[in-house]
């Protein structure tokens, strides 16, 4: 039935565009003229600097859809919906494309034959009472939906299709930190760490991926880290990511840390605790003990009601039958047990700020410190990459992913300028001011958020907030199980491509493809006698008489955790290059490895190598034809 619907739809919106833009034109016609339509009629609303995106749905709308913004906890019935009165196309006007949810945008309904526009502004992506339909709510949908026309880069705000860079890596061994020996374990560090929002385009797995690597590197064991996800591939996983399942993990870490159990069966709580954060190994049992450090680690949409003041981080509610979301009380009430000499709250969601609000002045623990990705009235956004981007490597959400990357990043080591004691709500700021400047080879909570602030893209946009109580700071690595001493690093071998060819000075030249992937290889070890907790690889090519930075010239940067001395990590790198290289063009391909532990400046020439490499005749050129293509992408 569902299907025949689709087919009269389809074959209804197909005679309604051939009336409107003639038998014998392509649908781009329809799209190109849609899309002035709607520029036109809302171009007072349209912010250039922040860019926009208009997309539609095919096929169209019938006259009993009933379309409502997808809105956390429910649209009220009595708000504005939009209605079809015939056949209709359903557009939605982004205000902000590289923002993530929520943030401003316009739902409308096209009517074909009175050639009418009905709009609602909202901040959520539609969703069809009718049919229980959510239309544009991931990165790939709002991509295939685009409209455009020529001359305006509408598929310039999202990633591509395929990655321009990937990386995989091998350590010689696994990446183990030292176990606990006694039969009977007390846990250091405890972290709880979600990806709320399933959209493996968007940025908020690699938020969480890169929080759990550093966690590991840092010597936490697997099973004190509790990762939920829906994305099945990604290492360290534990479970899917359900608003039960976060409330779960919470409760089993207050029962071990000692924090009671809040009147229910401790039973049943380790039970549930460790099917979805993971049974220690062996066999051996936790014994409930106050931690030096709790971690809560949050990435997905959110958003913040100023009529009832009310925060809320979405939970992949639209898999989940019950509320799919989670609220700043929520997290107070399951936080606030929780027995920890420390409690860190770093959450990457729009209107943060709401939750700060919320945990600072609630939360009862001596030292508490928190982190957020955008104040209330913000949007945060996912990687951008202007051309004055002071780290357009970066790999995830554009706040947070700074806070992961300084662990592994030397300069973040004693980044401020003293300045006295920090103000509560701005730990640090661009004029400096952090009350930890040591340079010790160890990132404080301190020192993370500084880094993350002044590499922050677009600080003005989102603007980031911090909390710091820390009166009796506790002893020991920031977030780490052990204690982490100096080491020597070197690249080992490469950057070089995998198809190379000798220069008339008898040096290795690789050699690009163009217009195809290519494999690159690098070697990095670690060539001291202590471990290696926590380091940073970075691979760029740089072009001959390069004026400015470009996004695809920069991998993602790599977070290495844990390379025993002497342990050797291979990585292999693919690059898909796009015809940015001219033809026998000699380039540089430059790689670094880099770490608090071992500060590229202390031991530049080995952390830091180049090769040469020359671009080489493409093998073919395919050129995409068909009407969506007009925009690029």
């Amino acid at each position: 039935m569902a299907n025949l619907r689709l087919f009269v739809r389809a074959g209804a919106l197909a005679t309604v565009m051939l009336i409107l833009i003639g038998a014998g034109s392509c649908p781009l016609n329809f799209e190109a003229k849609l899309f002035d339509k709607i520029f036109t009629k809302f171009q007072s609303e349209i912010e250039a600097e922040l860019g926009f995106t208009i997309h539609v749905l095919y096929p169209a709308l019938g006259d009993t859809d009933v379309i409502v913004p997808d809105s956390p906890g429910g649209y009220p019935d009595t708000a504005p919906k939009l209605e079809c009165s015939s056949w209709c196309v359903l557009a939605m006007l982004d205000l902000q494309p590289r923002a993530h949810f929520a943030h401003p945008v316009i739902l409308m309904v096209y009517d074909l034959r009175a050639n009418r526009i009905t709009s609602l502004p909202t901040e959520w992506w539609p969703f069809n009472e009718t049919t229980g339909e959510r239309y544009f709510h991931t990165v790939k949908e709002r991509r295939k939906t685009l409209v455009c026309r020529p001359g305006y880069d509408c598929f310039g705000f999202f990633p591509p299709d395929d990655p321009r860079w990937s990386v995989d890596y091998s350590l010689a061994r696994p990446p183990s930190p030292a176990g606990f020996a006694i039969p009977n374990l007390t846990v250091p560090v405890w972290a709880v760490i979600v990806n709320g929002y399933d959209d493996e385009d968007d940025s908020f797995d690699e938020d969480t991926d890169g929080m759990y690597q550093v966690l590991r590197g840092l010597g936490v064991e697997d099973h004190s880290i509790c990762y939920l996800t829906d994305q099945r591939s990604i290492p360290g996983r534990d479970s899917i990511a359900r608003r039960e399942l976060v409330e779960d993990a919470l409760k089993y870490v207050t029962l071990m840390t000692g924090g009671g159990d809040g009147g229910a069966d401790p039973r049943a709580i380790r039970e549930r605790g460790e099917a979805v954060c993971g049974e220690p190994p062996d066999g051996r049992v936790i014994v409930p003990s106050e931690a030096k450090d709790v971690l809560l680690f949050y990435s997905s949409h959110g958003s913040f009601d100023p009529g009832t003041e009310v925060t809320k981080v979405l939970c992949n509610h639209f898999k989940d039958t019950g509320l799919g979301y989670i609220t700043d009380a929520d997290f107070l009430s399951w936080l606030s047990p929780v027995k920890a000499k420390r409690m860190t709250v770093v959450i990457e969601a729009c209107h943060s700020e709401g939750f700060l609000d919320e945990l600072a002045p609630g939360l009862t623990h001596e030292n508490v410190t928190i982190f957020v990705s955008s104040a209330k009235d913000k949007s945060s956004y996912a990687d951008v990459d202007p051309d004055d981007d002071k780290n357009p490597g970066d790999a995830g959400s554009e706040t947070i992913w700074g806070f992961i990357e300084a662990f592994g990043t030397s300069s973040a080591d004693a980044l401020c300028e003293t300045g006295g004691p920090c103000d509560d709500q701005d730990v640090c700021t661009k004029t400096g001011g952090c009350v930890d400047c040591a340079d010790d080879g160890q990132i404080s909570f301190e020192e993370a958020v500084c880094y993350a602030q002044l590499n922050d893209a677009s600080p003005g946009v989102h603007e980031s907030k911090t909390f710091f109580k820390q009166p009796n700071a506790p002893t020991g690595t920031y977030l780490g199980a052990e204690t982490l001493h100096p080491t020597t690093l070197e690249v080992a071998h490469g950057p070089q491509s995998e198809r190379t060819t000798t220069s008339a000075g008898g040096d290795t030249l690789s050699l690009i493809k163009r217009n195809r992937f290519n494999n690159i290889e690098l070697r990095v070890k670690n060539t001291g006698d202590t471990t290696l907790g926590v380091a940073t690889v970075r691979l760029h090519i740089e072009q001959e008489d390069e004026t400015e930075i470009k996004d695809w010239d920069h991998a993602p940067t790599l977070i290495l955790p844990r390379l025993a001395g002497d342990d050797v990590a291979n990585l292999s790198i693919r690059l898909r290059e796009d015809g940015d290289l001219a033809n026998e063009e000699l380039v540089t391909l430059k790689a670094g490895i880099d770490s608090p532990q071992s500060p590229e400046a202390d031991n530049q020439a080995a952390q830091i190598k180049t090769g040469a490499a020359q671009a080489v005749t493409r093998f073919g050129s395919g050129s995409t034809g068909g009407c969506r293509s007009v925009g690029g992408g």
